[in-house]
């Protein structure tokens, strides 16, 4: 019975979807669903035909045409972040007499009215207003450090980088007092300031935060600081804007701040609630605004190479004097009477990636830039030989990108590396890989996707 429930429900689906007829109608209406309900209760051949629909060959009116597209709003008026040099003076919206009270479930942020000061902007600083929710993670941590009762000092270090290189030396708070139980949340309303020009930073620089904890009395061996937490943010945003105002920033806990680490705030709902920092970054008048960089560029060649005493008229390319497999090779290298450099040279571009190069190899790589172009294995070197705090030479860097020999699919991988966060890097290591073959490509997916 229910098989035949079943058929019979299924012969009604049908005939609501399809136009159904006897084949002994000649009437476009459909039929009852009885006629296919007795023929599945005798076990008869179900016999239907499908008709077409009385608008079939009629033509369909043509749509009326699409209105235009909205025209965008105009962009608000911008400053160029590379403005902002020690020389400019602009406009900038600070607060007056900050009164800042937080509480755990509901924040306020009391202030007078804000006013318009013009003075000197040199350098990124960021105002450290106080830090919530301690009453969990920090507070379980700070119980086992030390003996009970023991009272601690709060600070906070602000550190800027790129791709895990400082660009200025990193800056600490003073210390707000706070119990073992972390009932109280300390207020700083401190603010802190780098020594990099707001003009010279790169793209890819972010800010790391870490919350650091010292016993008052001594409570812990040595008195050392504690690591409670850390997080970083961009410091230009998605839309090559200069991050401004107020922000809520959840800590990762136990750790000091990892500049190569995640790029986002603590998300994760499992767990203890993390401790929340919050920060203010100067406003401004007018949006600070990154522009592109390529259109400035394009076509721009760099200082010619180094002089050298003595000049060279060899037809023989560089980058196979590097590899000395020919007489004529060697005898270049000769004319430039550098030997101790072109051994250094190559040394350099043949050591390990993982090996650290020093300052004085990085100088020596930089100075020699334009005799090693055409050598595509000295790519990787050369771009850990700039300085990220200096624009000038990131632009420089840039131009001399576009010029170099490419790399082999497999060697570009190293560019995708932490190291290397600028966008203009990581796009020429891209543009390298689409050489590769789908077999070669397949051995490399995992590493793809870690990156």
């Amino acid at each position: 019975m229910s098989a035949s429930r079943d058929s019979n429900t299924a012969g009604a689906a049908r005939t609501r979807t399809t136009p159904l007829t006897s084949p002994r109608s000649s009437s476009s209406s459909l039929v009852s669903p009885r006629y296919v309900r007795r023929c599945l209760k005798k076990g008869n051949e179900i016999k239907l035909s499908l008709l077409p629909h009385p608008t079939h060959g009629v033509p369909v009116p043509e749509a009326p045409p699409l209105p235009p597209p909205p025209t965008p709003p105009p962009r608000p008026p911008s400053i160029s972040i590379w403005e902002l040099s020690p020389h400019a003076k602009l406009r900038v919206q600070v607060t007056g007499r900050h009164c800042h009270h937080y509480h755990s479930h509901l924040h306020h942020h009391l202030t007078s009215p804000p006013h318009l000061h013009t003075h000197l902007l040199h350098h990124p600083r960021v105002q450290l207003l106080s830090a919530e929710n301690l009453h969990g993670s920090v507070a379980r941590k700070l119980k086992g450090l030390a003996k009970p009762g023991t009272n601690w000092q709060l600070s906070v270090r602000v550190g800027a980088y790129n791709g895990g290189a400082p660009l200025a030396a990193s800056v600490k708070s003073s210390g707000q007092g706070c119990d073992e139980a972390c009932t109280c949340n300390p207020q700083w309303n401190e603010w802190l300031q780098t020594d990099l020009p707001v003009c010279h930073l790169p793209r890819a620089a972010r800010a790391c935060f870490t919350l650091y904890a010292k016993p008052e009395g001594g409570g812990k061996k040595g008195g050392d600081e504690v690591a409670l937490g850390w997080v970083s943010m961009q410091l230009v945003d998605h839309n090559d804007q200069l991050v401004t105002g107020v922000h809520s920033l959840r800590l990762w806990p136990d750790d000091e701040a990892n500049p190569i680490g995640c790029n986002m705030e603590n998300v994760s709902v499992y767990g203890l609630e993390p401790p929340v920092l919050f920060v203010m970054f100067d406003g401004y008048v007018q949006p600070v605004v990154m522009q592109e960089e390529a259109a400035e560029i394009k076509g721009m060649r760099t200082m010619g190479p180094p002089p050298v005493r003595r000049a060279c008229h060899s037809p023989v390319p560089p980058a196979a004097a590097l590899r000395g497999t020919a007489p004529e090779c060697m005898q270049f290298w000769r004319q430039l009477q550098l030997p101790d450099e072109i051994v250094k040279i190559k040394r350099i571009i043949e050591q390990d990636p993982l090996a650290p190069m020093t300052d004085l190899d990085k100088a020596l790589i930089w100075r020699f830039k334009h005799f090693i172009v055409s050598s595509a294995q000295s790519l990787p070197k050369f771009l850990q030989c700039h300085s990220w705090s200096d624009r000038h030479q990131v632009k420089e860097m840039h131009i001399m990108l576009a010029q170099w020999q490419p790399l082999r699919p497999a060697a570009a991988l190293e560019l995708l590396d932490a190291k290397f966060a600028d966008e203009q890097i990581r796009s020429h290591a891209v543009q390298c890989l689409e050489g590769m073959g789908d077999n070669e490509l397949a051995l490399l997916v995992l590493q793809l996707v870690q990156v």
